[in-house]
């Protein structure tokens, strides 16, 4: 599937002593797209994901313009088959993650390319959307376990501290 989206990344403050950790969020919208169920029915399948992470370590604290960031978070959102009345379901999902998010300044504008990995541990099975009240296909259990990358071209807002490292930046 093909996701379209807005998101944010910076340094999250965790206690007084300026401690922070890095941490991003995003929310994507499934770009709707034709599929076929059990090889015989026509449906369309959309959807939309939230996704935040938090407790990052900067795995390269001393370089100026790059940066490896490991952070723990979670994806939540719900996929939706519809354009048929056989086929009008919902699939709510929960998934920890992990993510990987390398990333390169060059002067204001950023660079980043987030890879996660999840684990969906919510319930496979799609449910009837609320104003549907007719007969449904047995859709296949579907999980969001897996490997996702996004890409995303950021504009820092925020200053450099004495040493040149980005303080507090978002896209």
């Amino acid at each position: 599937m093909t996701y379209i989206g807005f998101g944010t990344s910076g340094n999250i403050p965790i206690n007084r002593r300026k401690l922070k950790r890095f941490g991003h969020g995003n929310y994507t919208q499934i770009i709707p797209q034709k599929i076929l169920v059990n090889d015989t029915t026509s449906a369309n399948i959309t959807g939309f994901n939230f996704g935040f992470t938090f407790l990052g370590v900067d795995a390269f604290p001393e370089q100026k313009n790059f940066d490896i960031f490991i952070s723990l978070g979670a994806n939540t959102g719900r996929l939706r088959t519809y354009g048929n009345s056989y086929v009008n379901q919902k699939n709510p999902y929960f998934s920890p993650k992990i993510s990987l998010t390398p990333r390169v300044i060059i002067r204001n504008i950023c660079l980043q390319i987030q890879i996660d990995y999840e684990v969906d541990i919510s319930k496979k099975n799609w449910r009837k959307t609320n104003f549907s009240d007719s007969p449904k296909i047995n859709l296949p259990q579907t999980s969001n376990t897996g490997v996702t990358i996004l890409t995303s071209i950021g504009y820092v807002l925020s200053t450099k501290n004495k040493k040149g490292k980005v303080e507090s930046d978002e896209e």
